[in-house]
Parts: C-alpha cells; sequence; structure tokens
C-alpha cells in the first residue's frame, strides 16, 4: 500500500515538473519578424496573427481602475483583470457621435461623485483628446474640439448616459451627456464585488478622520509576493562556446524586426564585452543589444517622415505600433505610463514626443531601482518617425520548486507611515509633537499604489512588494513587508 502510495505522488511531482519544464520552454523561444530566410518568414506569419489582435487600445489603457461600490467602500485595480477596458471602448466610442452634451463642473462636484456607484479609470497622465479618439475608433463630432485633454474617466451607474472626465492639467472637469448604454457597467461592479476576494481602499478622510480624500488601502486580501526575474533578452550565452552559435541566432532574430527586409544588407560587429552592434548604411540605423540584454535604437532623422504637420495624436500612434511590432514575447502587459514633449527649440525646431512604456507582473506596475522615474521602454517620436527606441525590460522567471515560498503578511498602511514618521518628517521640515506630525504627513499624501520595485537587469534576480506613495512632490517606495524606505525623496513619479 505505502509503496503504491509513492509511485502515485511521484508521478504527480514528475506531470508538474513536466508542465513547468514545458511552460519555461515555450517562454525562451524567440518570435520575430523580418528574416530574408524561409525559416525567418514563418516567424514573420506567426508573428503576423500575434499583432491581429495587439492594437493601440493594448497599450494605451488605464493604469489603474478605482471601483466604487457606493459609499466608503472601494477598491483599486493596478491590472485590468476583469476586462473593463474593452467593456468601457464601444462605451467611450459613442461619445465621439453627434448629439452630445459637454458642460463643465467644479471641482468640488468632481470630488461629490468620486463616491458614487461608478467605475473611475486613471492614466496617470495629461492624454490628448485626440489620442482617446484613435483609442476607441472615435468620429471626429462629440466631445472632439470641446475637450483638449483627460487624465481621468468616471462612468456612474446611476444617471443614464452620463461620463465625467476630468483635465487636471487645465484645471478643467466635465460631464457629457448623451443616450449612450452603459447598463454593463452596473454588472462588472457586482461582478467584482461578488469576488469577496479585493483589497479594501477608503479615504483618508473617512480612515482617519484627517481632511484628505486620497484612497488608501485599508485591508489587503490580493497576495503579492517577492519573484524571480530574468533578462528578456538573454545573451549570456555569447561567454559559451556551446551556446555561442545559439545565442547568437536568437538576437539576430530579435535585431531583424528593426531592419525588415534591409537585414541582409546590416554589418554586424559583436565586441569583446559580449555586446553586439547592428549598423545599416553609414549610421543611419544603428541598433546596440548591450551585454545585460538591454536594446538601444537609434534612427537618423528622415524630413520626410518626420514633418511638423503630423498631429500629436498621429505621432502617439505611430510610437505604440512601432512598440507592438517589436515585442519579443507576449504577455508583458505593457501599458503607457507618460507623454513629455521634446525637441522644438531655437537649436532644434522640429518637435518631438517621449513615450515611456512601462509592464505589470502579476498585475502590478514593475519601476526600476536605477530611474524610477523612467520606464524599461523609452521611445522618441517625430511626426511619423521613431528616432530612438530602449527597451530594458524583466519577465517573471519560472521557478520549480517543490517547497512553499514564506508567505509573511504585508504591513498595513499606517504600520507603514508609523515606522517612517522621523524620515518623512526630515524631508518635508515638518515640526511639532508627534501627532501634529502624523496629521500633517497624512494631510499631504497624493497618492498610494502597490507595485514591484527592483534593478532594470537580473543581477539582483528579484522584484520586491512594495507600497508607492506620493508625499506633497516627494515619492518613496517603501518594503510592503518590512516597512522600510527602499528609496525616498525622489521628485514626482
Amino acid at each position: 500500500m505505502r509503496k503504491e502510495s509513492f509511485k502515485t505522488i511521484l508521478l504527480a511531482v514528475l506531470v508538474v515538473l513536466s508542465i513547468a519544464l514545458t511552460q519555461q520552454l515555450w517562454i525562451s523561444i524567440p518570435t520575430a519578424s523580418g528574416m530574408p530566410s524561409s525559416e525567418g518568414k514563418a516567424l514573420q506569419a506567426g508573428r503576423g496573427k500575434l499583432y491581429e489582435v495587439n492594437n493601440i487600445s493594448d497599450i494605451i489603457n488605464p493604469q489603474s481602475f478605482i471601483i466604487s461600490f457606493g459609499g466608503k467602500d472601494h477598491t483599486v485595480l493596478f491590472s485590468d483583470s476583469y476586462g473593463i477596458w474593452k467593456e468601457v471602448l464601444p462605451i467611450l466610442s459613442g461619445y465621439f457621435e453627434d448629439g452630445i452634451t459637454v458642460e463643465d463642473i467644479t471641482s468640488e462636484r468632481w470630488e461629490e461623485i468620486r463616491d458614487i456607484r461608478a467605475i473611475k479609470m486613471e492614466f496617470g497622465y495629461s492624454m490628448p483628446i485626440g489620442v482617446l479618439s484613435n483609442v476607441v475608433g472615435g468620429k471626429s463630432s462629440g466631445v472632439q474640439g470641446k475637450i483638449t485633454a483627460l487624465d481621468s474617466i468616471l462612468i456612474p451607474v446611476s444617471e443614464d448616459g452620463v461620463v465625467y472626465i476630468s483635465d487636471r492639467l487645465n484645471g478643467r472637469f466635465f460631464r457629457l451627456s448623451g443616450t449612450i448604454n452603459k447598463t454593463n457597467i452596473a454588472s462588472l461592479i457586482d461582478q467584482i464585488g461578488n469576488q469577496n476576494n479585493y483589497d479594501y481602499y477608503s479615504s483618508i478622510r473617512q480612515g482617519y478622520a484627517i481632511d484628505n480624500d486620497v484612497l488608501v488601502p485599508l485591508d489587503l486580501s490580493i497576495e503579492q509576493l517577492k519573484i524571480k526575474v530574468e533578462n528578456e533578452i538573454d545573451v549570456a550565452g555569447l561567454k559559451q562556446a556551446a551556446t555561442y552559435a545559439s545565442t547568437l541566432r536568437q538576437i539576430d532574430i530579435f535585431a531583424s524586426a528593426f531592419f525588415g527586409e534591409n537585414f541582409d544588407f546590416v554589418k554586424k560587429i559583436i565586441q569583446n564585452d559580449g555586446s553586439v552592434i547592428y549598423m545599416y548604411g553609414y549610421g543611419q540605423k544603428v541598433l546596440k543589444v548591450s551585454e545585460t540584454g538591454a536594446l538601444e535604437y537609434v534612427e537618423g532623422l528622415d524630413n520626410n517622415k518626420s514633418g511638423s504637420n503630423t498631429d500629436m495624436a498621429e505621432s502617439i500612434k505611430t510610437a505604440v505600433q512601432f512598440v507592438i511590432t517589436r515585442e519579443i514575447t507576449p504577455g508583458h502587459d505593457l501599458y503607457l505610463r507618460d507623454i513629455r514633449p521634446i525637441g522644438g527649440n531655437e537649436g532644434d525646431k522640429k518637435k518631438g514626443y517621449q513615450l515611456l512604456f512601462a509592464n505589470r507582473i502579476n498585475g502590478f506596475p514593475v519601476y526600476v531601482k536605477e530611474n524610477p522615474s523612467q520606464a524599461p521602454i523609452e521611445v522618441h517620436v517625430f511626426g511619423k518617425q521613431v528616432t530612438y527606441y530602449k527597451k530594458v525590460l524583466l519577465r517573471e522567471k519560472i521557478d520549480v520548486s517543490f517547497i512553499p515560498p514564506k508567505r509573511p503578511e504585508p504591513l498595513a498602511f499606517h504600520e507603514v507611515i508609523d515606522n517612517n514618521t522621523e524620515a518623512i518628517k526630515r524631508d518635508l521640515g515638518l515640526s511639532g509633537d508627534e501627532d501634529k506630525v502624523l496629521n500633517d504627513i497624512m494631510m499631504k499624501i497624493r497618492s498610494v499604489q502597490r507595485c514591484y520595485y527592483g534593478y532594470n537587469t537580473s543581477e539582483q534576480g528579484e522584484l520586491i512588494p512594495v507600497l508607492k506613495i506620493q508625499i506633497e512632490d516627494r515619492t518613496y517606495f517603501f518594503d510592503a513587508m518590512k516597512g522600510n524606505i527602499v528609496s525616498g525623496g525622489n521628485g514626482k513619479i
């Protein structure tokens, strides 16, 4: 009997191991486009099918979803695990039709509606209305021309055909009304609420009786553990004779996506440090794959493509499509984190945009230690031409282990603040007794986010769960399990 039980257990272990190793194998197999060989063409066809389901809305999506169940009960999702964005897209498209009324509301009214039963989507940056129109497939009527930009959208359940939009950069808030059907929004809120395993958020005002309406987590149900990571591109094989050829072939496949049919005419230089440089023409296009696996691509300005007559929405669409078609392995849950203007001064008359793209792992945003204000993917676009692309992306490493990891409980939000009151007090130049200082800190909190934090190379091998808290114009990253500051005093991120 014992022998049969042992065989059963052994068989189960082998099945689990084979599944895990198969998954790891599939993740490590690259795909690419633009290779001139028959094998490269086959890969290109496979990637073509992938891109059929990828579009601009897959990357230009909200950074967070705030679900208000009515009253003080909220939750905040940092990824779209319930398919909210795809449900909302056709609703928003209806506001680019005729017959839409747009009226200004006060900031006080905007704050009042935050607790009504609704779904609120935060983008984290000022998005031009033309970009939203591109994302949702809207027309040139409706809100087009009546609203310049937005940073968040609130869809209430209680008001038929009504959507609210905020444009904090310009200090404006809007109420849009029409005849758009939003019945599925109530069902989505019910679905999320019925799961009973969401993080419970409430405002500082409601949770701590302090005059601040920022939402903070009071009870965490969604598990977030330390995870092992690795570089998306592994160049370490170039240092071993046995794996040199296969590794170089994989890197060639990655590189071919940047040069397309011209890849046959690209010069390749393999440097002593393990980095590989690809060059087309006389430096017209250059791609470097560093010894850490980072990609950096530079392309000379083409006056025909980088003309100033291209509007911002088209430039951003060009940059997003560039990122999509150079995805090495799908499933990174990429999103646009920020848009920043570049150029346009006397010495550089061409005006362009820097776009920062980030990724989520296990539903949480990832920030890198070296430069948290940057992102794993950076793109510069002028008109319809991408002139710069940098990518340093980590992915979760498949860890085959039969020993359950330790599952420490995360500290409560107020415990994190209590543990670091003195450090924050010094940074902000606060004074007074302990209660006054704590009250002042709570008053100055601008946002709280659960996320991952770590190095932008896999040398350290792991990401840790953190709380990202913005206090006035400073951003702190606190270890969610230990409560200590892992990075603090940076500007707004």
